[in-house]
């Protein structure tokens, strides 16, 4: 019988060892904890179990008077191996009786890649689960298999209400009949379809959805179910019809009519005239690859010109409709006004501006605003700043107050006459100051970011003299 013991221990593939319940001393181990542990047999012959086991002394006598009450516990444990890398193990433990001496007979078995495994699919089945699209996995004959949370939040449908039945259950019946068999055509040959659902909900109200269904393959490439992955687009539908509607409102405004018109249309002329002439040039054989590089380069400035030209009369039009909507947003001010900062500079320099920044506070100083429509007000203020200085320097003022906290936008520019400061803010009315039609520009940046601050609960006002420089200052609440 004992030397069947012995044959078994020093035989198994399985990592085994004897340890003393006395002094935790290692008596003995088979060939294939040598090679686990990468450690002779005399080597770990001379260590104690926590020489291993990377809890300590403390921990393993009380997993060793565990192991003597209870042989059928499994205990876990981290041993480092002789490279001094960490293992994950599992350890069986059982009294035996060897030459009249009480021994721990341990089995260890290395889970390092075991664990590894479950933790890959923990954090795949959490993703799925706490994702915030829709979920959905059917076999081969679209039966329901699967849905996550956010699927049965959008559609108010219970998971055991939905396992086994049909998507179908959502159709609305506002889609053709051919969408349907496109899409179907398409995951059952193995391709990916992409596109927009008008769902019905349990409680028989609607929603849009952008989906993305793929087939899921086994190892063999073969079919084995469907994989729809969802996004309820609903708010994004209705802000589009609200765009729409305010573009429209915008077009039949009187007042976009009359002292607009006129200037719009030459600010549009101009790089319209200068993408239609420098297109000419550049397709010219004669032209240098130098020659041809600058005309691309005022062609993409004139191209700018007029996508800010028509963000402005977006801007102005849901601003008009009090359409303008506000997200509110957790952020610091300190790495926000240092990318402002940056963003600026470039530009700055290509006139050989510096832009500073003048602000003293708690680097985590934050603030609860709509941070693209501060970033929006920034930007205005910063580009007409560098556009109207010819030398000198910007600088990009913060200051804390009790409850609002004070920005401001200073420069050494051209300056603004006492009667024209009563004007800028006003929709339009920079037509009237030739220095602004030398500059170019429709007349909108400055109303819109007097009602954009106005809007956050704020006011914005102006400081300035010709030829000594402006500041415009606004003050935004610290919390909206």
């Amino acid at each position: 019988m004992k030397n069947r013991y012995k044959n078994i221990f020093y035989g198994s593939s399985s990592v085994m060892m004897l340890v003393s319940p006395e002094n935790g001393l290692i008596k003995d181990v088979n060939e294939s904890a040598c090679e686990f542990y990468g450690y002779s047999k005399s080597e770990l012959l001379n260590l104690k179990i926590w020489d291993l086991n990377i809890a300590g002394e403390v921990s393993v006598w009380d997993n060793i008077k565990r192991a003597k009450i209870n042989p059928k516990k499994l205990f876990k444990a981290q041993h480092r191996i002789a490279s001094g890398e960490i293992k994950d193990v599992e350890i069986s433990s059982g009294v035996v009786m060897v030459d009249g001496k009480e021994l721990l007979h341990s089995v260890i078995r290395d889970v390092t890649e075991r664990n590894k495994n479950l933790l890959k699919l923990t954090k795949l089945s959490n993703a799925v689960e706490q994702s915030l699209a829709s979920i959905v996995i059917t076999n081969t004959n679209g039966e329901i298999e699967y849905v996550n949370p956010t699927f049965c939040k959008e559609t108010g449908y219970d998971l055991g209400e939905l396992i086994g039945e049909n998507p179908r259950i959502l159709k609305s019946g506002k889609h053709s009949a051919i969408i349907y068999k496109d899409l179907w055509q398409k995951i059952s040959s193995g391709e990916k379809w992409e596109g927009e659902f008008y769902n019905k909900r349990k409680d028989s109200s609607y929603y849009w959805e952008s989906a993305s269904i793929s087939p899921v393959l086994d190892d063999e490439n073969s079919i084995i179910g469907y994989l729809k992955v969802g996004l309820d687009i609903t708010e994004k539908k209705l802000t589009e019809a609200k765009l729409t509607q305010a573009l429209i409102k915008a077009e039949e405004n009187d007042r976009l009519k009359t002292a607009f018109l006129a200037n719009l249309s030459h600010e549009v002329r101009t790089p319209l005239n200068g993408l239609l002439g420098f297109t000419d040039f550049i397709a010219d054989d004669n032209v240098t690859n130098e020659e041809r590089k600058e005309y691309a380069s005022i062609i993409k400035d004139c191209g700018n010109q007029l996508m800010s030209i028509m963000d402005d009369i977006l801007d102005a039009s849901l601003l008009e409709a009090k359409k303008l909507q506000i997200n509110v947003d957790r952020f610091y001010l300190d790495p926000f006004l240092s990318g402002l900062k940056n963003l600026h500079s470039v530009e700055a320099e290509k006139k050989k501006l510096s832009v500073k920044l003048d602000y003293m506070f708690n680097p985590n100083f934050e603030i609860h605003t709509d941070k693209g429509k501060l970033l929006q007000v920034f930007n205005n203020l910063i580009r007409n700043a560098i556009k109207f200085t010819k030398k000198g320097e910007i600088i990009i003022g913060c200051e804390s107050l009790k409850d609002v906290v004070l920005f401001y936008v200073q420069d050494t520019g051209i300056g603004i006459s006492s009667e024209h400061q009563k004007i800028i803010f006003s929709r339009f009315r920079q037509v009237e100051n030739h220095l602004i039609r030398q500059h170019g520009g429709i007349g909108l940046g400055l109303s819109i970011s007097k009602d954009i601050v106005e809007l956050l609960g704020g006011e914005l006002w102006v400081e300035s003299e010709v030829g000594q420089g402006s500041k415009f200052s606004f003050t935004i609440p610290k919390k909206y």
